[in-house]
């Protein structure tokens, strides 16, 4: 989702926007770190 987007859905500002949304992915990234491989590789 950009930032763009995010603004119009939730009716705040595009600074507020983009920054939500980098947070979003940095927690995402984070939590997939975390993930331990499992199986044949």
């Amino acid at each position: 989702m950009t930032p763009l987007a995010l603004m119009r859905h939730l009716g705040i500002n595009y600074k507020s926007a983009w920054r939500m949304k980098h947070k979003i992915m940095q927690v995402m990234a984070e939590r997939e770190a975390m993930r331990r491989l499992t199986g044949f590789l």
